[in-house]
């Protein structure tokens, strides 16, 4: 992007950095084969890898990821909307790319694959560059103010989009028939990437949150109903109260954003901490559960390891092979993993888990964190705060907090990506893309 800004004359009007959502190559140089590529096409790349931080969002106008894995990582560190507004995917400013479209992982390919990297992120580059020239001769919008607009747009909507007609009426008529009453204005709302969700006001004064899938599979949002109650129970954490379901949509408490607290942090630790305490009758669950659209296998289990190996791990490589996203040698990975079950971790009773506990699923309302999305079931306690790990949400305060009230067995920062494999593997049959090259990592760092 530099020499494509050289070349145009506005080296000097834009800044370009570059950043990791994770912390493994901090301080290191790129790959000596991506070095190799670039040199070849006179790019020197000489600077040293950085982590993402929260100030980048006050820094930079425009945030790039190269894939949904960082996407939602960075979407994750995002204050509020306006800076949510800023993150894109690169190849979004490439008009022959696809929707959603991905730059691939070449880590763990061959010297061709970063080759063709190049060549992918030189075609989005050309698109960005071609935007930014438009947009930095606009002084009335200002650059940043367009972005935010176009960024939210490509995002879902603006606030106040509807849905086509069909199903803006089948909406309606849900939300009349499970609130009693009809909205009276609908904004649209950032809620994922497998639904859509609104912020309703009702023509009786109420404020809902409402998630709505075309095609849901069977019983979905019943069972998110239920987990959600579930994990209410305890009365550990904030989970939104159910106004009620239907086939594609589930009606919520409106939670409104705010900023996090001085304590919020610690808090999360604290009532995570009780939530676990809270356990469950079972390692499974005595009822449906999906984590995204997948269903997940509650069949009780004897152990942590049979609920693991055998309903978790397996059954999603089984899936990515299927697709033809994963390779055949997970299958053996799982099976030595599995047969090494009893000393991979602690022996505990299973927690009562939230089941897809991303930064993303916890929100702060009026300086509290409440949960929301879950995947319920009962497991090893170290999975939720392996998840909050997983794109960077983990504070040490919300760490340090859970250990003081619920202490961590030895080696719990060790078992990680053991815990990681699974969301992982989810990812890789949703979304594909370069979340493999984070499996195989992590089945590495396993074994």
């Amino acid at each position: 992007m530099r020499k494509a800004l050289a070349g145009a004359g506005l080296a000097d009007r834009v800044t370009v950095d570059s950043a990791g959502t994770g912390a493994w190559h901090v301080g290191e140089l790129p790959d000596p084969r991506t070095r190799a590529a670039a040199a070849r096409r006179g790019i020197e790349l000489t600077h040293h890898g950085r982590q993402f931080r929260r100030d980048d969002f006050t820094r930079f106008e425009l945030i790039l990821a190269m894939d949904v894995a960082n996407h939602r990582a960075v979407l994750a560190l995002a204050p509020d909307v306006a800076a949510r507004a800023k993150v894109r995917l690169l190849r979004s400013f490439d008009p022959t790319a696809p929707e959603g479209a991905e730059v691939p992982d070449p880590y763990y390919g061959e010297g061709d694959g970063f080759e063709r990297v190049l060549d992918i992120c030189a075609a989005a580059c050309e698109g960005l560059l071609a935007e930014l020239r438009i947009r930095l001769s606009e002084p009335t919008d200002g650059f940043g103010a367009r972005l935010r607009a176009d960024a939210h747009a490509s995002g879902g909507g603006a606030a106040g989009e509807r849905l086509n007609a069909a199903d803006d009426r089948a909406l309606d008529a849900a939300l009349v028939a499970i609130t009693g009453a009809a909205p009276r204005r609908l904004e649209r709302v950032h809620g994922g990437d497998i639904n859509q969700a609104w912020r309703a006001e009702l023509a009786d004064g109420r404020t809902v949150f409402v998630k709505h899938n075309a095609n849901p599979p069977a019983g979905m949002f019943a069972a998110e109903a239920r987990g959600l109650a579930w994990l209410a129970a305890a009365a550990a954490l904030r989970v939104p109260a159910v106004v009620g379901h239907g086939d594609h949509v589930l009606v919520l408490e409106w939670m409104a954003p705010g900023p996090a607290g001085h304590d919020t942090a610690a808090e999360l630790g604290r009532g995570l901490a009780a939530l676990h305490r809270a356990g469950a009758p079972c390692f499974g669950f005595d009822g449906a559960s999906f984590i995204a659209t997948l269903p997940q296998d509650n069949t009780p289990a004897a152990a942590w390891g049979e609920l693991w190996f055998e309903r978790r791990l397996r059954p999603m490589v089984e899936r990515a092979i299927e697709l033809d996203r994963g390779p055949a040698r997970w299958r053996r990975a799982v099976d030595e993993l599995a047969a090494r079950a009893a000393a991979l971790a602690p022996d505990e009773p299973p927690a009562r888990l939230h089941g897809d506990l991303w930064s993303g699923n916890v929100l702060v309302c009026d300086g509290a964190s409440v949960i929301v999305d879950p995947a319920v079931y009962g497991g090893p306690r170290e999975v939720d705060l392996a998840m909050l790990a997983l794109f960077g949400g983990l504070d040490e305060r919300t760490v340090a907090a859970y250990d003081e009230a619920f202490a961590l067995a030895p080696g719990w920062d060790e078992r990680v990506p053991l815990w990681q494999l699974y969301p992982l593997l989810v990812h890789v049959v949703l979304f594909g893309g370069s979340y493999a090259a984070a499996v195989e990592r992590a089945f590495v760092a396993c074994l």
